[in-house]
Formats: C-alpha cells, structure tokens, sequence
C-alpha cells in the first residue's frame, strides 16, 4: 500500500495543482503509516482512494497495488504506474490545453524529473522488510566464491548447494527501479539438483506463524523452473521441520530484469513443540535446472499480501543489522589493532577483543596465527592465537609465541591485509 508525495506538482499545466495530505497527521494501520485527512482519504482494506475537487476539475487517484495505479481527471484516464515503477501516461491525453502524447514518456519534459526517479513513493508508507541486507550491498566475507558447496556468501544469505558447487559474484547493474545498485550472481555447476538455492533464516519461528507474506525482488536467469522455498524449522528439542514451496509465478529471463512476486501464508503451529534456535526459512531454488545461470536484485520480505517498494537502507545501519549475527575484523589493512593486554608469561599473550554485541555468543576463528604480531617492549613473534572466555561481545585472545618480558603492556596486531577475525553466530 503506497500513495504518491506531492502529486503531479510539476506536471505542465494550470488543472493540477500540490495536493496536501496533511502528512503531520499519521496514523498506523496494519503495519503501514499513511496520512489521514478524512475529507480527502479513504481506507479500504486492499485500496486507496484519493478524491480531490481542483479547479473545477475533479482529479481521482485509486491504488490498489504498487503495479496498479490508475489516475483520473474527469473521468478521463490520467497516468498508470507500472510493476517496474515507470510512469505511463494515456495516449493523446487533452484535458483544457494539458496534453501528453505517447504511452510512455518517461524521458519527456512532460513529467518532472524528481518523478522519473521515483521520489513520488513516500518511504513512511513502505512496509518493513524482514529480510537484513535485501539489497545485497554488505559482504563481509568478500565477494567472490569460487566452487563452493554451502556457505555464507553476502552477509545473511546462505548459499545451500546440497552437494551441488556454484560460483557466487557480487555484481553492479541497473535494476528496472532504481539507480545502481548490486545484485547477487549464481552460476551453478552442470551437476547442480534441485536442492540448489540461495536462502535466508529468521530467527524465532513463532512470531512468524500463520500470518501472509510477500517475497518479491528482480531477477534475471536462464533457469526455467524456480519456486520460491520455505522451512519452518522448530530448533533444538522441537517437532520436526516441515517444508513447502510455490511456483514462481513469472518466467524469468536472462537478458532483461524481470520483478516477482510470491504471496504465501505461514502455517498454524498450534500443538508444535518449539525448542531453542528455531526459525524461519525463506529461499529462491533452482529446481532440476542444471548450469543455470540466476541474478537477484532488491530482495524484500513483508507481511501482507502486498509488495511495496524496495527501499535501501543506509549503509552503515544495513551493517550493524548484519553484525548482530557475523562480524568480521580486519582482511583489509595491515596493522590494524585487535587487542590491547599483556604478557601473561614469557611466551603468552592476553588481551581483551571487542566487537559488536552478538544475538548469541559467538564462535571466533582467526586468519593464519602468522598474520598477527604481538607490539610490547619486545614483540612477539606467534606460533598459535586462540579465544577464551567468549561472551555476546567480548573474548579474551590468547597468544603463544617467541620469549618477551613477562608483564609488559602489549597489542595483538595485523601485520598482513590477508588477516581477519570471524565473530560469528549466524543462524
């Protein structure tokens, strides 16, 4: 559900004029926050319907869907906004000296350009996406994946082959919706099944549970058969996972993007039992198409039966959100600090790691302990790192090595761009 922002303010033409929905006034219904101005808004429950006497003209806007907007002035057909978010108006359109011609004049004068670049959404009215990093920009543990089986590759997507390798790229490109964004590339290997496919879980499986959802997202691929998957998984001492999947209802197409959408609703899991770490599974898979080639752009997952726009993130919010569950310190610069402590003993190191808090307590792993040097007085020269004592958002490192002076204050430093530390505790 979305209305257009300051509508057709800078159209050519007397007729029209700014619409105020008094955008001061909000109000929260079913999830979504829309402006209320009862002599101008209606509710309904799948629509929108905006009435508005303007200069002896009556203009009338109905939204019904993000790819179903009609407007109409005196009856006579407007504009539509397009599932790719295009504007398009009527041919040959003559309203008291306004006229248009051409069904498509997205490159016209005729249409502002704040509108050709789709600021006429109102983001306040956009749906949450419960998806973490949708619009595939964070990658923390790089972005190119060579012949890999399963694994995380952009943060919170897994890719889950089943046996079956796969190349994963991140990739740039123009998506039919916005300016340039990043897209997520899977080639899959000849001998790929139809257990291959690119997923996320969402922890807590209950409040997630007989309710609609909508997975829509660009798309652009070889592949002749994909379904959009889902796992219910009741965690640690629960009931056993269940598992169901749909047809995606477009056929998607490798030389242009194509947008989907997959409406489904979540079971009742009354009479369940739900133990620890349970969650939510929602995944796109390949089924039976082997050597396929499929891109994925702006992915969203909402409640309701309705896809409303994709909407990024700022960058550096969009990171915290994924550091909850991996964070990964340094693999970019060379000496780097990692920790500050001292020497236990003449050969041991300790000191206290910090990083963001975690959803559960961690497992940490390190680079080669031949990436680290320990800077004191003397410097220590290591044979083995470890971490002990792991909490959601601290660890005491330990490092073995070459003999120092016992109690000197030393730091535990990268001294190659080739080390890291993974925090992980992704689901």
């Amino acid at each position: 559900m979305a209305i257009l922002n300051n509508l057709f303010n800078n159209i050519i033409g007397n007729i029209i004029n700014t619409i105020d929905l008094n955008i001061a006034n909000k109000v929260a219904i079913g999830g979504v926050v829309i402006p209320t101005q009862t002599d101008k808004l209606k509710i309904f429950d799948s629509a929108i319907t905006i009435e508005e006497q303007v200069n002896n003209h009556k203009l009338r806007l109905v939204i019904t869907s993000i790819g179903d907007v009609l407007a109409t002035v005196d009856s006579n057909t407007l504009l539509t906004i397009k599932a790719s978010g295009e504007l398009a108006l009527a041919n040959n359109i003559n309203l008291n000296g306004f006229k248009a011609t051409g069904s498509n004049v997205i490159n016209s004068n005729v249409i502002d350009s704040d509108l050709i670049n789709k600021k006429y959404l109102d983001s306040r009215l956009v749906n949450k996406n419960e998806f973490d990093n949708g619009d595939i920009f964070v990658w923390q543990r790089g972005d190119t994946f060579s012949n890999i089986i399963s694994e995380y590759v952009a943060d919170r997507w897994y890719y889950n082959g089943s046996g079956a390798t796969a190349q994963i790229t991140r990739e740039t490109v123009d998506t039919p919706n916005s300016s340039i964004g990043n897209a997520i590339k899977i080639d899959y290997s000849a001998d790929a099944d139809d257990n291959a496919q690119l997923e996320q879980s969402l922890e807590g499986l209950q409040q997630y549970t007989n309710k609609t959802f909508t997975f829509s997202g660009f798309i652009k691929s070889d592949a002749t058969d994909l379904r959009v998957n889902r796992y219910y998984s009741y965690g640690s001492g629960g009931s056993s996972g269940e598992e169901s999947s749909r047809i995606l209802d477009i056929t998607p197409s490798i030389s242009e993007w194509k947008y989907f959408t997959a409406t489904f609703t979540t079971p009742n899991i009354d009479g369940k039992v739900v133990g620890s770490d349970s969650y939510f599974r929602v995944g796109l898979r390949n089924y039976a198409n082997e050597g396929a080639i499929i891109m994925l752009a702006n992915l969203k997952l909402e409640y309701g039966s309705i896809a409303t726009p994709f909407v990024s993130k700022p960058y550096q919010e969009e990171l915290r959100n994924c550091k909850y569950y991996f964070e990964r310190i340094g693999n970019d610069t060379t000496y780097d600090l990692i920790a500050t402590g001292f020497y236990d003993t003449t050969s041991e190191f300790r000191g206290l790691l910090k990083y963001e808090p975690k959803r559960t307590v961690p497992s940490i792993t390190f680079s080669d302990f031949s990436h680290f040097l320990v800077d004191g007085g003397s410097n220590m020269t290591l044979t083995a790192i470890s971490a002990q004592e792991i909490s959601k958002n601290t660890a005491r490192v330990v490092g073995v090595g070459t003999t120092v002076l016992k109690g000197e204050g030393s730091t535990l430093l990268m001294q190659s761009s080739l080390a890291f530390v993974d925090i992980d505790s992704d689901i």
